[in-house]
């Protein structure tokens, strides 16, 4: 398996996601050894996560002029060792593909490799704006397979002349894990104030989590912009902002000059984002990014979601196509933000849905669980992040039927059974 990132950057999505493919292709018994860069020269060249070896060949790129002396370093250890392999897996469809192509092209192993969907994130929007994305596209289309998340991808690579038969659909899934309870997010929110004193709270303090990078294009400047305006009506409040970017120093600004930085905790990366996770009340997926690992994460955690209306993820919550079809999406950009409303006599629950189709097999509208805001307007994101606030256990209760109806469309355990039987078999 190869990437770009691995432990300890969980503050990527992609990084995340490869670490716990690697440990569930372990679990099922597959020998799996990790390839990827070290970012300091004081790394060790190869060490063990999880039971996982991991191989350091050589420092990541810096700049465009380093991209080639990195290519060549990973095609020259994949060369040396990929004989002994019976499969090379890519978590991207971007300079490490090719050396894993080049690779394959000298010693006869098998190439799979991972497209990634989204919006400003995907792999095909880099193919259209890298300067290498040209490159990396011809060479993609010699792999013996590439992965997809929706059909919506597949359809834009068979466009670009990728032959239909090694484009395969196998999304990311949802874990089944137990709901957190209070007394554990107490303990978990203890242990993690002795390691950052920012991340301090009460038992009774309600945390808004977002998990982001820290710049200008994920969308966490939406929560910064309105961040005052949460506190005054929540002053217990306590928002989160993890990751790391180039625009932490501005952001960190930002918040003090609203006066806000003490509710405001920015504590950067954590190698595993599962605690931060679980001593959260309630998520706010700022863009298209994470909706590989974070956004299924907090979803099987049972958080509430507020998410600013994107059309990758509203491809990502519609219901599962049969495999091979491909029908045209019936989403569109311009469909209507669905947001929560106060019954008078069931709480919260989604405009327009009845309280009795919540509990009956007939209820397959995965958008409608999740509170849903414009990003061109600012106020609809205070709103509706206050809408989840006011009355937190009906917005929990609808968070759990969430996360039971993505757990039985899309079971981690089933895609991973699929990716194994797709590429593992034959071999």
């Amino acid at each position: 398996m190869v990437g770009r990132r691995f432990w300890p950057h969980g503050g990527w999505d992609s990084a995340c996601s490869l670490l716990h493919e690697s440990v569930s292709l372990r679990r099922r018994g597959v020998h799996v050894d990790v390839l990827t860069p070290k970012y300091e020269s004081s790394w060790p060249d190869q060490t063990v996560i999880r039971e996982v070896p991991v191989y350091r060949c050589c420092v990541a790129p810096r700049r465009d002029w380093s991209i080639g002396k990195y290519m060549r370093a990973m095609t020259g250890w994949m060369v040396e060792r990929a004989a002994s392999y019976d499969l090379i897996y890519v978590d991207s469809a971007r300079e490490e593909l090719s050396s894993a192509m080049e690779a394959s092209e000298k010693t006869g192993t098998p190439v799979v490799a991972r497209c990634r969907s989204g919006g400003v994130s995907a792999d095909t929007h880099w193919w259209d704006t890298s300067r290498h994305g040209k490159r990396c596209m011809l060479v993609a289309r010699r792999a013996r397979g590439i992965l997809v998340n929706d059909a919506e991808t597949r359809r834009d690579l068979v466009i670009r002349d990728f032959h239909p038969s090694k484009v395969h659909r196998i999304p990311s899934g949802f874990r089944q894990l137990t709901k957190v309870t209070a007394d554990e997010r107490w303990r978990i929110r203890k242990e993690l104030a002795n390691a950052n004193a920012d991340l301090v709270t009460e038992p009774d303090t309600p945390v808004l989590l977002c998990h982001a990078g820290m710049n200008f294009s994920s969308g966490v400047e939406h929560l910064v912009g309105i961040s005052r305006l949460l506190l005054l009506r929540f002053p217990n409040l306590r928002i989160w902002l993890v990751g790391d970017g180039p625009a932490r120093d501005t952001i960190y600004t930002n918040l003090r000059a609203e006066g806000v930085r003490a509710s405001v905790a920015i504590p950067g990366s954590f190698s595993d984002p599962m605690d931060v996770f679980r001593a959260s009340n309630v998520y706010f997926q700022a863009g298209d990014e994470g909706l590989g690992f974070f956004l299924p994460l907090a979803i099987s955690l049972h958080l509430p979601v507020v998410a600013v209306d994107q059309l990758p993820l509203r491809r990502m919550l519609q219901a599962e196509e049969e495999p091979g079809k491909t029908t045209e999406n019936r989403l569109s950009p311009t469909e209507p933000v669905v947001s929560l409303n106060r019954d008078a006599e069931t709480n919260i629950v989604p405009r327009g849905l009845k309280t009795q189709d919540l509990v009956t097999d007939r209820f397959d509208c995965a958008s409608d669980l999740l509170t849903w805001c414009d990003p061109a307007r600012p106020k609809t994101i205070k709103d509706g992040i206050i809408s989840v606030l006011k009355d937190l256990p009906s917005a929990t209760r609808l968070a759990e039927l969430l996360s039971t109806l993505m757990l039985r469309r899309r079971s981690e355990h089933r895609l991973m059974d699929a990716f194994a039987d797709t590429f593992l078999s034959p071999y």
